[in-house]
């Protein structure tokens, strides 16, 4: 059936006009198991009707004790600020449950992908240490990558502190780019090979500008002045195409003096809005 993903804002909007009743699914992820709001929709949501699980790293969380049914994500407690390997983890959890129920397991394709792109760190260190000046990044992602996307600017954001945005790709066409200068850097990400004409069309616009950046696609990181949208060399693994960024947002942390690992502010007063407490 039809699935729609939301954040839990809109999510408990969409349960206000009566769009969560019996017979409804709702998946409530936080890897902490704190988040206020998500551990509310569920609550509401279960008041509704709805069947619920939680995805959660900590079984004995909040949002554990809201759902019918928990989904453990295997990847341990995070103790620094930015989350990465919860990230991974939770894609690879959701698509492994999807095939599934669906009757096939998950495949290694992922892992490869994974070790590819860490075999090319050099690429990434090359790549960030020739923009050193970098202000202001673009990640750019669609169909199963857009929520990629939308981490990896927001990644960029949390490890490098440099101000991203993400796009899709036919978005990021059609405006954007008027802002791109010297100091802007541009992640594109994989996308299915039906797409071909559409990432060949952005590659020639961001060549076509002298953008600075990379392409990230099939275990593949390719600087952007080189890159093409050739036939089957195009792919989108969420689970995988991650990683690059993360790397990314660390190398551009260390050139910058940012500490990788810490957020710049304390989050103690938003946590005491945005977190319960662990039971």
């Amino acid at each position: 059936g039809p699935v729609e993903v939301l954040d839990p804002v809109n999510f408990m909007l969409d349960l206000q006009k009566g769009l969560v009743r019996p017979g409804s699914v709702a998946i409530g992820i936080s890897q902490s198991g704190q988040s206020f709001a998500t551990v509310d929709a569920l609550r509401k949501a279960s008041e509704c009707g709805a069947y619920t699980v939680s995805v959660t790293a900590n079984s004995n969380s909040p949002i554990a004790q809201a759902a019918k049914d928990i989904l453990l994500i295997p990847c341990g407690e995070e103790l620094i600020g930015p989350k990465t390997k919860g990230y991974s983890a939770t894609v690879a959890l959701l698509i492994g449950t999807a095939l599934a129920l669906k009757g096939t397991q998950i495949t290694d394709e992922s892992v490869k992908t994974i070790k590819s792109y860490l075999g090319q760190k050099d690429t990434i260190d090359s790549v960030a240490a020739a923009c050193p000046r970098t202000n202001l990044c673009f990640v750019i992602g669609s169909g199963d990558n857009l929520g990629t996307a939308r981490e990896g600017a927001l990644k960029i954001m949390e490890i490098a502190k440099i101000p991203s945005m993400y796009f899709d790709l036919e978005d990021s066409m059609h405006g954007p780019f008027t802002t791109l200068d010297d100091n802007s850097f541009v992640v594109v990400l994989g996308i299915d090979s039906y797409m071909q004409e559409r990432m060949a069309g952005l590659l020639k616009i961001l060549q076509h500008l002298g953008a600075k950046g990379i392409l990230v696609t099939s275990g593949t990181i390719s600087p952007l002045d080189g890159a093409s949208a050739e036939e089957g060399k195009l792919h989108c693994d969420p689970a995988a195409d991650i990683v690059p960024i993360q790397l990314l947002a660390n190398e551009f942390a260390i050139l910058r003096g940012e500490n990788p690992t810490e957020l710049s502010y304390d989050r103690t007063f938003v946590r005491s809005i945005t977190k319960l407490s662990q039971s």
